[in-house]
């Protein structure tokens, strides 16, 4: 697929929140950095996210060379996502996410998953303090 951007960026992380922005797409790319998976295993990972905007986001992160889909013509068919190189070089940048994110956490009394839940679970803790 190769896909024009419209967009030009003038600043870096207007190029990077351009590219990864959203709620979605930075989720996506932090559960390819433990390998290729397939549709349905995004899905279990990420419950919150409809179909539609998965795919969406999917699509929107091959346009930009992030990841790559590959299909293997087998029965039945398999579909796979994993990183490019270029999504690979955003890894650093995502596991610094992930760590401020747990000391943001803790620094706000909150106990720190094992693992990054999804965005909705986090919202309910959030919520959730602010009733005490």
């Amino acid at each position: 697929m190769s896909v024009q951007r419209k967009e030009i960026y003038t600043c870096p992380v207007e190029a990077t929140l351009g590219v990864v922005g959203g709620k979605w797409k930075i989720l996506v790319m932090y559960h390819l950095q433990s390998g290729a998976k397939r549709y349905g295993a995004l899905r279990r990972l990420m419950p919150e996210v409809t179909e539609k905007v998965l795919s969406e986001n999917l699509k929107a992160l091959e346009s930009d060379r992030l990841l790559i889909r590959t299909v293997h013509y087998e029965r039945p068919p398999r579909v796979e996502y994993q990183a490019t190189d270029i999504g690979k070089r955003l890894m650093p940048l995502i596991e610094s996410v992930n760590q401020w994110g747990h000391e943001y956490l803790k620094e706000i009394n909150h106990a720190v998953p094992e693992k990054a839940m999804p965005p909705a679970r986090v919202k309910k803790s959030f919520s959730q303090s602010a009733q005490v």
